[in-house]
């Protein structure tokens, strides 16, 4: 991923049809939005969705998701991510949502390849962080029906990461997309926290949580991030030849200015 910076970065299959959603969105006045579901509840960010969908999701459309959510990592390191990042992000949202409108449980979607079960949870979730991030630097980039609030958005996102990951994994029997995924999951997860933490102070909620409630908060994301340095995976050296480490993180993960 990381050699992806010195090439032109590519249009996803899916990005056509995400165009399009958008288009129709703009044409109907916004009468098409939907609330989005982290888990078939009630989540507090809103986004628009296409009315006219494919009956049914496959496995190119999770192809087409994953590529999109590269793609958006990409924009977020690019020169002008506050442009080029919530169109793609957007995407990816309605996209999840569509995935979960069909399939209660959307890693049966994928269940015949070798992705991680976490795979799918954490691309929905990362997708709510990344919005927050911005729309906490630009609350004007929030569309009609959206909230303005990033406090809202790091919500929805700690919600699915809260949701998908119960009971944890078995690190005997983890691939390693699993540990992969796993790593982007935990990282983003503390993030979120620490986020929201902020938020909080922002809006002079801060002292009413209580100093043991947000020492805890701290303590959790920490938590996050020693499980994510855990399940990285960084093969040995060995000569010139050996293979670049996967970088399950990215800089855009962190750093999101105006």
């Amino acid at each position: 991923m990381s050699e992806s910076a010195s090439k032109s970065p590519k249009r996803p299959r899916g990005l056509l049809k995400t165009k399009k959603a958008g288009k129709a969105a703009e044409e109907d006045g916004g009468r098409s939005s939907k609330r989005l579901k982290t888990d078939h509840d009630e989540g507090d960010a809103e986004v628009s969705v296409d009315s006219t969908e494919k009956p049914d999701v496959t496995l190119e459309d999770w192809d087409d998701l994953k590529e999109l959510f590269e793609n958006a990592l990409e924009a977020l390191e690019g020169e002008n991510p506050l442009v080029a990042a919530p169109p793609l992000l957007r995407g990816i949202l309605h996209e999840c949502d569509r995935f979960i409108r069909h399939h209660p449980d959307p890693t049966t979607v994928y269940v015949s390849t070798q992705d991680s079960k976490l795979a799918f949870s954490t691309i929905h979730g990362s997708a709510l962080f990344y919005m927050a991030r911005i729309i906490s630097v630009r609350p004007e980039i929030a569309s009609a029906g959206e909230p303005q609030n990033s406090s809202s958005w790091f919500e929805a996102a700690l919600k699915i990461f809260e949701s998908k990951t119960e009971g944890g994994d078995n690190e005997s029997t983890a691939t390693e997309s699993d540990k992969t995924w796993r790593a982007r999951l935990e990282f983003t997860w503390g993030l979120a926290i620490l986020e929201k933490q902020d938020d909080e102070a922002e809006e002079g909620k801060d002292d009413e949580n209580g100093a043991e409630e947000n020492a805890q908060k701290i303590d959790s994301a920490a938590s996050h991030f020693s499980k994510g340095v855990k399940y990285l995976t960084v093969p040995p050296l060995v000569g010139d030849s050996a293979p670049k480490a996967r970088i399950p993180l990215r800089p855009a993960q962190t750093l999101i200015t105006a």
